[in-house]
């Protein structure tokens, strides 16, 4: 089905070049995944995948896997955010009279965030899609990206929590 809020003026589209070898692949995401909402053509993001527990075959030992979270992908191109920028959002300022107390307005409905992407992340990103839940970051050029790894509830409240703990 073709949504006119989908459609945007050819002036409005905003597309950042594909890095050689790489392809894109578009997520929808809701704004508190998309940083807010404010991402655009040419940022880089930290893509972190998310997981609730699946069900093991028997060949894997059976059970449960723990639910999970991951900044699998570091430095990501967005190629193009798209969202209806005519959709109605609630007023977060005062009665218009004062500037400085106007908020920026988040987008409400889902974002198209289209990414460039690897072969493998593209598929690591549809598994996440389809399974489990995508969030962006902001991460600029010096982000730094150490100390990534997958976090389990363990991981968050546990023993290796409080040894990273910063003071």
């Amino acid at each position: 089905m073709l949504l006119r809020s989908r459609l945007v003026a050819a002036e409005d589209l905003a597309r950042a070049s594909v890095p050689e070898g790489m392809q894109e692949l578009t997520v929808a995401l809701e704004p508190e995944r998309a940083v807010g909402g404010t991402l655009g053509a040419g940022d880089t993001v930290g893509v972190v995948l998310s997981f609730e527990p699946f069900e093991r075959d028997k060949s894997q030992g059976g059970g449960k896997t723990p639910n999970m979270s991951h900044l699998t992908f570091h430095k990501v191109v967005v190629t193009s955010v798209q969202f209806d920028p005519n959709e109605s959002t609630p007023s977060l300022g005062g009665d218009g009279d004062d500037e400085e107390e106007d908020v920026e307005r988040a987008p409400s409905n889902r974002l198209l965030v289209t990414l460039a992407l690897t072969s493998p992340q593209v598929e690591q990103a549809v598994f996440a899609a389809e399974f489990g839940h995508i969030w962006l970051t902001a991460e600029p050029a010096d982000a730094d990206e150490s100390g990534t790894r997958i976090v389990t509830l363990g991981e968050v409240y546990g023993s290796a929590a409080v040894a990273g703990a910063q003071p």
